[in-house]
């Protein structure tokens, strides 16, 4: 068992050792902007905003420009229309619409790391339990299925449009997670090796 654990262990060590890397990257050494952003005034404007609704606001204003602007093209042919989407106000809120889609994805996904992260936490003690408590396999068994939770939810993200604030704070704590699952692998692997069920 102790080649088997030996072999998981660096499997797990390799995969979080190179998430925390990732993470890192993308945070503080990646750029996501371009330097073509400036000439962006919508793009400029979802930088700016500081929350979601903020952005709904600047959402509203520009569905209420595409609403006065169909009216005016309202006489044109249907394949006309599709051509739409490159003109102005019609851009802005694409542009705006998915910026608020995005954000709130990445609130969702920020409630599920918490969660899972956590929950792989309660799974990692309860296997470090049942190691204490003479029972290696379902020790073991419990250990991993802690760490396969715990890394399932702090995998590397994606670039995201003008690397809004939701995004850098996901960031974070996945980097967070992923140093943190790291140290606790490391610590754990040093606990079950040194412990009772050694063989």
């Amino acid at each position: 068992m102790s080649k088997f654990k030996a072999i998981v262990s660096l499997i797990a060590i390799l995969m979080f050792g190179s998430q925390t890397l990732r993470h890192a990257f993308v945070l503080w050494i990646e750029r996501s902007e371009s330097v073509l952003d400036r000439f962006d005034e919508t793009r400029q404007k979802i930088a700016a905003t500081k929350s979601i609704e903020e952005l709904v606001v600047l959402y509203e204003e520009a569905h209420k420009k595409v609403k006065a602007a169909e009216v005016q093209r309202n006489a044109e042919r249907q394949e006309d229309r599709f051509s739409r989407d490159d003109e102005e106000p019609f851009k802005s809120e694409r542009e705006l619409q998915s910026a608020i889609q995005e954000r709130e994805e990445h609130t969702r996904v920020l409630v599920r790391l918490h969660f899972f992260w956590w929950c792989g936490v309660g799974i990692l003690l309860s296997g470090l339990l049942a190691t204490v408590r003479h029972c290696p396999w379902l020790g073991v068994c419990l250990f991993f299925l802690g760490y396969a939770v715990m890394s399932w939810y702090t995998c590397p993200s994606y670039r995201t449009l003008g690397f809004p604030i939701e995004f850098r704070q996901l960031l974070i704590f996945k980097l967070c997670y992923s140093a943190a699952s790291l140290g606790l692998l490391l610590l754990g692997w040093r606990l079950i090796e040194s412990g009772p069920t050694r063989s």
